[in-house]
């Protein structure tokens, strides 16, 4: 007998074990028989040579974000994905997925580790993963694979860290940053009835599995393995978080299908937090629609997200500091296929809505990217990239090194398999 084999026998075990736990909720069906079982291996490369240009100065004393910073570079970005799934006689179908990045930016590899049960139930999933309402999400299309707007695998664009609005994303997310959603969570979804799906999420701690990122300005966000009761009670942190979305999709024939969705989500602040008067629970909502015609595909969405704050508050040394009370971000897009050809665009606005410690209003933080470009497929799962991707980042400081704007033009390949 192989390792393989022995691998897959020990997993049919498991799998039993856990779908009688299934059964014993459906009404006990009579005992479930290993059925089927299977390894899969995928993923995706995304390589780009980027050359940019942007404000890189000296302006009254301030560095402006891109100075003593080359105008070009080479961004990539990987990702292999396992996936093991089991089908017994009854239907029930059982797997896991592990997802293991190519880079090691953090010390961390595991992007995503999550179980999940499909049966005419529904689907149940438990680990390390996106929410629900992430994954429901429709809006605007992306022309250069890996680098739109809405919650990029890669920012080509140097925006500045004291800019509020610097984190460009539409999705609901209660993650920090634009990549970090994938907190450990369970989550539910509905057999697809006339078009329509429901989901929901529960996230108990906003925390990571896995190696803590040493020296990473995130770091607080990672619990330790097998120990995730540690990070119950983070300062500023939000718990208990719970997340929903109903989406619609539908194949109208002809060429012609309509996705939409609506999701939104809240959290709870953690009890240390209450004694600031300046924090509140978290919650989001958003909203969004695609359209695919005759060969283009025309997309929007809208997100409205209350950050936790109700406006500013007092840094570590006793300093009155200004905070974003409210986000928005929108975006539009399409694209257009024509033989092994997609051409398109998207536009992505984000503007922080910033307030004073004495809860007045500051003013506003805003970015605006516009990105046009396509792909060309040489085959299945072989694209050539490219494209133009204008920002232009400005705050409500005036301040030179809270400010940016400039171009890219980026080269490159997107492979999946």
């Amino acid at each position: 007998m192989s390792a393989g084999q022995g691998g897959r026998r020990r997993f049919r075990i498991a799998l039993l074990t856990s779908s009688a736990l299934v059964a014993g909720v459906m009404a006990a069906p009579p005992p479930a028989r290993a059925g089927s079982s299977s390894i899969a291996i995928g993923g995706y490369f995304q390589g780009y040579f980027v050359t940019n240009s942007d404000q890189d100065g000296i302006v009254n004393g301030q560095a402006q974000p891109g100075y003593g910073l080359r105008n070009y570079a080479i961004f990539r970005r990987s990702r292999i994905e396992f996936a093991a799934l089991a089908e017994l006689d009854n239907g029930l179908k059982a797997g896991f997925t592990v997802q293991l990045r190519g880079e090691a930016h953090t010390t961390d590899q595991i992007e995503g580790a999550f179980a999940h049960f499909t049966g005419d139930f529904g689907r149940a999933e438990i680990g390390k993963t996106f929410s629900a309402a992430y994954k429901m999400f429709y809006g605007a299309p992306t022309p250069i694979p890996g680098l739109g707007a809405n919650s990029p695998n890669m920012m080509t664009a140097v925006l500045p860290s004291g800019n509020f609005a610097s984190s460009p994303v539409s999705y609901i997310n209660f993650g920090p940053g634009f990549m970090y959603d994938r907190m450990e969570k369970v989550s539910y979804f509905s057999p697809r009835v006339a078009g329509f799906q429901f989901g929901a999420s529960y996230t108990p701690n906003n925390c990571m599995i896995g190696s803590v990122p040493a020296g990473n300005p995130n770091s607080q966000y990672y619990c330790s393995i097998g120990n995730s009761l540690a990070r119950a009670d983070l300062p500023g942190g939000q718990q208990d978080i719970v997340e929903a979305g109903v989406n619609y999709v539908r194949d109208y024939g002809g060429g012609t299908t309509v996705g939409a969705y609506v999701g939104g989500g809240m959290a709870r602040l953690s009890a240390q937090q209450y004694a600031n008067a300046n924090m509140r629970n978290q919650s989001q909502i958003g909203l969004g629609a695609s359209v695919t015609w005759a060969g283009w595909t025309f997309g929007a969405d809208y997100r409205l997200n209350n950050l936790g704050n109700k406006y500013g508050g007092i840094d570590a040394t006793g300093a009155a500091i200004d905070l974003p009370k409210t986000q928005t971000d929108w975006q539009v897009g399409a694209t257009y296929g024509f033989g092994s050809w997609v051409l398109g665009f998207q536009y992505h606005d984000t503007t922080a809505n910033v307030r004073t410690a004495a809860n007045t209003a500051a003013g506003d933080d805003r970015l605006r990217m516009l990105s046009v470009g396509g792909t060309y497929a040489l085959g299945p799962g072989i694209q050539l990239a490219s494209g133009i991707q204008a920002f232009k980042a400005t705050s409500y400081t005036g301040q030179p090194a809270n400010q940016n704007r400039g171009w890219n033009f980026v080269l490159g390949t997107n492979l999946s398999f």
